[in-house]
């Protein structure tokens, strides 16, 4: 990094090698670098919603899907992932809501999703 401080894609790839290696938190950091040199960087935010996920930051991750959809409107995977962090928190129409943007533009995932729809209604 020390010949390129700049250059978002060194951050990439660090980032792979810090997860491979477990490194959550230097992950995240990577990815905060990363979105600070591109702040309109929607793949960026939904990677450091990924990766707070992992470690248990579930309102880090919604806030994170939240701008990833807010920068890109047909981010599909990001709709999916908050539907997921949405049913979590028993936010059950906004899961439904995100899990049915994700069909509506095309997701691939169209049996499990449309089966945590069908759950997440019975619990409404």
């Amino acid at each position: 990094m020390r010949l390129a401080p700049d250059n978002v894609i060194s951050y990439a790839f660090r980032v792979l090698a810090r997860f491979q290696k477990g490194d959550l938190n230097g992950a995240a950091e990577d990815f905060i670098e990363a979105i600070r040199l591109q702040p309109d960087n929607a793949s960026a935010y939904f990677n450091l919603g990924l990766t707070l996920a992992s470690k248990g930051d579930i309102e880090g991750a919604l806030i994170n899907y939240d701008e990833a959809i807010r920068l890109k409107s047909d981010f599909t995977e990001a709709y999916n992932y908050r539907g997921v962090i949405r049913n979590h928190k028993n936010l059950l129409r906004g899961a439904i809501d995100d899990w049915q943007r994700y069909l509506d533009l095309g997701g691939t995932q169209h049996a499990k999703v449309t089966e945590w729809i069908a759950d997440a209604r019975k619990k409404l």
